[in-house]
């Protein structure tokens, strides 16, 4: 499944002046996947991950000098670590938060080498030891937009129609990407529930794996990104009696930013899409081309 995040990966890969890269997120969401797929455009990827490989912990104990940390990295993957032909991925970095430090000197004394550092809990790692300032280069990753739902579910013909949509002209497919939308919040953005989508052809089931059964739980998040006419009526994923707890509960708020959503399906997408941002849509044409 492609993902935005692929047009950003690669435009980094490609820049002459890149800095290691951190990549952020939340848990679920693609991060090391994204990476991986990056990976398979270089000679070598060599994937780090200090939660499976605890022995690499000890490489960042010593000291800090590139060479000798590529060296024993290099014998632990069984892999060579060449500047300008390898991916070195490092997973998990909260584990080791020293190698936040790293990236400092793998950018002033080893800047051909492409690196890129993630984590589910990428950001407390950085609250502990900091992020190097103008040594690493940051990215932050969601859940798929609904632009890349769309280009998942296979209907990029749509999302090219969304590219070329200006305020005066009339939506022709106005209710079926209403429809879209609709299933979409359903199934939340994560990429597990849409890959289940997409085999099952059944929103309903893949609103019952165990990422949106979390999520269920969670009442209050429902509430932000829902409103009172969606927790109206009972979801049978919910359970036999359970009904919405929002039911009357609803803010008024939100249900006037779900309003605006059911009368302009648009509203989700079009503020991303900027007049002259040329870097979003040349993101956007990548994800849809064949």
């Amino acid at each position: 499944m492609k993902r935005l995040m692929d047009y950003y990966l690669n435009t980094w890969k490609n820049d002459p002046y890149r800095k290691p890269l951190l990549l952020r997120g939340a848990r679920q969401i693609g991060k090391t996947f994204s990476v991986r797929e990056l990976g398979k455009s270089f000679a070598e990827c060599v994937e780090i991950n200090f939660e499976l490989f605890p022995e690499a912990n000890l490489v960042f104990e010593k000291d800090l000098q590139p060479e000798r940390i590529i060296r024993e990295l290099s014998l632990i993957a069984k892999k060579p670590i060449q500047s300008g032909k390898t991916l070195l991925f490092f997973d998990e970095v909260q584990v080791v938060p020293k190698t936040l430090i790293a990236l400092r000197y793998f950018y002033e004394m080893m800047p051909e080498l492409h690196v890129i550092a993630t984590g589910a809990e990428l950001d407390l790692a950085i609250e502990e030891v900091g992020a190097p300032v103008g040594r690493a280069q940051l990215l932050y990753m969601y859940p798929l937009s609904f632009i890349e739902f769309l280009a998942a579910v296979d209907e990029s013909l749509l999302v090219e129609e969304i590219l070329a949509y200006t305020n005066n002209q009339e939506i022709v497919s106005k209710a079926k990407l209403m429809c879209l939308l609709r299933e979409y919040l359903v199934i939340s953005g994560m990429p597990e529930a849409v890959i289940q989508l997409i085999a099952t052809k059944n929103s309903l089931c893949c609103a019952q794996n165990n990422l949106l059964v979390d999520f269920v739980n969670q009442r209050s998040l429902i509430l932000a990104f829902l409103g009172k006419e969606v927790l109206a009526y009972d979801y049978p994923w919910l359970g036999k009696h359970q009904k919405s707890p929002y039911r009357t509960k609803f803010s008024t708020q939100n249900y006037s930013e779900f309003e605006r959503v059911k009368s302009y399906p648009l509203y989700a997408v079009s503020e991303v899409i900027s007049e002259g941002d040329e870097m979003v849509k040349n993101a956007i044409s990548f994800l849809i081309k064949k």
